[in-house]
This record gives structure tokens, sequence and C-alpha cells, in this order.
């Protein structure tokens, strides 16, 4: 199948490869049907693709690389929803946010996480209960906040 996107121009996928959100994501409840892109040399990053929708895609980062003692409790019901039976086809990213002071004021949202069955190709994005701050994490955290954890 070949899709067309702004980012990366016209794509062949598998059908494979397509991920559903069967009830979107927040504020993109329209669009269901996404794919995952790597990012070239760097396994931290990945892109979500919408295939319905050329110009939507979102930056996704593996929280538990930025933000240590990262949890997310998979309750029994998003288990049943996402058919999800091994820990192992389990997916957790969330979205990147890039400010227009650019990439080292970058954020991402900790409190709503994307999770994703690998296996069965299901995915959700949930609302987690957490601290304020944590919507708006720093990908880079000043220099003195780091001094002051490490020490």
């Amino acid at each position: 199948m070949l899709v067309k996107t702004r980012q990366f121009g016209e794509i062949s996928i598998d059908d494979k490869e397509i991920i559903t959100f069967p009830a979107g994501i927040l504020a993109f409840e329209e669009n269901r049907r996404f794919i995952i892109i790597p990012v070239e040399n760097n396994p931290f990053f990945s892109w979500l693709q919408s295939i319905d929708e050329p110009s939507l895609s979102f930056l996704l980062i593996d929280p538990f690389s930025i933000q240590l003692g990262f949890y997310v409790d998979i309750d029994e019901s998003l288990k049943d929803e996402l058919e999800i039976k091994k820990q192992e086809d389990v997916l957790v990213h969330t979205i990147v946010t890039i400010p227009k002071e650019g990439f080292k004021k970058a954020t991402t949202n900790l409190l709503a996480p994307i999770i994703i069955n690998l296996e069965k190709k299901k995915a959700k994005q949930i609302v987690l209960d957490g601290m304020p701050s944590y919507i708006k994490y720093p990908l880079f955290p000043p220099k003195e906040k780091l001094k002051a954890s490490s020490g």
C-alpha cells in the first residue's frame, strides 16, 4: 500500500504494519490508522504517521528513557480492550512537543502515554493520574536540576 505523507513523501507499507486506534488520539479522534516510522540512528524516538491524513504525524519518545521510575499500570479492562496477552507485546510511548524555541526546549506528556499492542496492532492513548508537571516534562532538563539530582 502506498501512503502519502507531508513529511516523508510517498512511502510503501505493508497493511500488517497499520496500528489502529479504535478511539483515535486525544484531539485527533477521527484519525484511527497509523504506522510507526523509526528515527534513523536514534532508538529512543519514532514517528507516528497517520495513514489517512498526510499532514498528521507525531514525534514519539520512549518515556522510560527520560524519566527514571516512570510507570504505567495497564489494568485488566485496557488489556482486554487492546487484546494484550503478553507484556513483551506492549510498547509505551509519549508524544513530544517541540516549541518554536527549538528542540532543546522540547517536552513530552508523561500523563497521556500511548499504549500499543504490537502483536494485535491495536493502540490507545490513556490519561494517568500524576503530577501536573508531567504534562510538559522536559526532554532536556536545565543543568541546575541535573546537578541537584546527581549529588
